[in-house]
């Protein structure tokens, strides 16, 4: 398994673990209505949206390097 491959599935399990977090941190935000919470849910949410944008661009400019087939 080359770098590159690992770097997509790392990307997918940062995914995974940012999504998880979010639901964590605003679950978390509900209960306590502490600030601290809202902020680090809004911080999951950027990067549950972030990391796959930032994943596809990736697997984009791989496959237009030709080197991914």
């Amino acid at each position: 398994m080359s770098i590159k491959h690992v770097h997509i599935i790392f990307i997918i399990f940062s995914t995974l673990l940012s999504v998880l977090l979010t639901v964590l941190f605003f679950g978390n935000y509900q209960n306590t209505e502490l600030a601290i919470w809202m902020l680090l849910g809004l911080m999951a949410l950027v990067a549950s949206v972030a990391l796959p944008v930032y994943g596809v661009a990736f697997y984009k400019k791989m496959k237009k390097l030709e080197i991914y087939k």
